[in-house]
């Protein structure tokens, strides 16, 4: 697929991506997204 602007900075995280470097998220959007990666994320519970 060729896109014609990159996908923003703030990304969802990626299995690659440290769970440190996730972006500002809300909480509970952060907690369900680092779920659905299987991240542990601290501070969000």
């Amino acid at each position: 697929m060729s896109q014609t602007a990159a996908p923003p900075p703030v990304t969802v995280p990626s299995e690659d991506t440290p769970a440190t470097a996730v972006p500002t998220y809300a909480p509970g959007e952060l907690a369900a997204l680092a779920a659905r990666h299987g991240l542990k994320v601290s501070g969000a519970r």
